[in-house]
């Protein structure tokens, strides 16, 4: 069988193209997320920014993944910034593997041709160029499950409506087994005029926590239908809410959840007038009594 490759696009924009300035980055931010060990890990919730900002949130879902052990495929659940896709999901279809400064990671293409019989899914190959809702999560994954033997599941979601949020849900479950691991690729709040969303002005850190949280409580809770109405409500520039709303649909019960890492960039550029919020959430499979 011949090779076909996904190559990146974001290397030397987003993140460095550099092999060893991007593995000593990478692994500076994973020593320094604690996390302990959980074999039961079935998923995390994961930021999607330039690694500068947030990497280091970021690393604390990697790691607790590179520590739960028996991992043989990762499906990356993303979606499209900019390609208009309604109802839609995209998934490769001719290419084996995907590669960026640190390798190549083999494609689960007979899971990937499972999926394209579903008439949601096709392949729509412009969600591959610049989207950084799937591509920012490949490096840090390679960095952290270096030495394990893995392959990659690359879905790109479209604007889902609620009915084809449950339909994609439904198709993707078939994915859910012991040996899988899920990536749910979003940031949390977009703050300030850049973004448009501007709904207080004062204590703006505090604030944020206080918006983040309020979505941050109803994932970790699995409520789909909260989740949902509390971005309504509020308005909360959550720009992963069709990743999330997904895999809540088909997210095993009983389980249990926590969070990781809360930061923003405010935070770290010391700047709030414009800020995103960045979350690691892990979710843990759970046996019914």
């Amino acid at each position: 069988m011949s090779r076909i490759t996904m190559e990146s696009t974001l290397a030397g924009a987003w993140y460095s193209a550099d092999p060893d300035r991007l593995r000593k980055e990478l692994e500076l931010f994973l020593h320094h997320a604690g996390v302990q060990a959980d074999p039961a890990l079935c998923a995390v919730v994961m930021p999607h920014a330039g690694y500068a900002y947030s990497g280091p949130c970021a690393a604390f879902g990697a790691r607790a993944l590179a520590l739960r052990g028996g991992l043989r495929r990762v499906v990356v659940l993303g979606f499209s910034h900019r390609v208009r896709m309604p109802n839609a999901v995209s998934v490769p279809s001719r290419e084996t593997d995907c590669r960026t400064p640190l390798g190549d990671i083999p494609l689960d293409t007979d899971a990937l041709a499972a999926l394209r019989d579903h008439p949601l899914f096709a392949d729509v190959p412009e969600t591959r160029r610049s989207e950084n809702s799937v591509e920012m999560q490949i490096p840090l994954l390679q960095a952290a499950l270096e030495g394990i033997e893995w392959s990659l599941v690359p879905v790109t979601l479209g604007q889902l409506d609620p009915d084809a949020r449950s339909e994609a849900a439904r198709a993707l479950s078939s994915l859910m087994d012991d040996d899988t691991v899920w990536v749910v690729s979003s940031d949390f709040t977009h703050y300030g005029p850049d973004f448009g969303y501007v709904p207080f002005t004062d204590s703006i850190e505090e604030n944020l926590r206080r918006l983040d949280g309020g979505a941050i409580d109803r994932i970790l809770a699995g409520d789909a239908g909260g989740f949902e109405a509390y971005c309504r409500e509020t308005g909360a520039t959550i720009c992963g809410r069709d990743s999330i709303g997904v895999f809540l649909n088909l997210l095993p019960r009983p389980f249990t959840a926590r969070e990781l890492a809360y930061d923003t960039s405010g935070r770290i550029t010391g700047d709030y007038r414009n800020s995103v919020s960045f979350a690691s959430l892990a979710f843990y499979h759970k046996e019914s009594p």
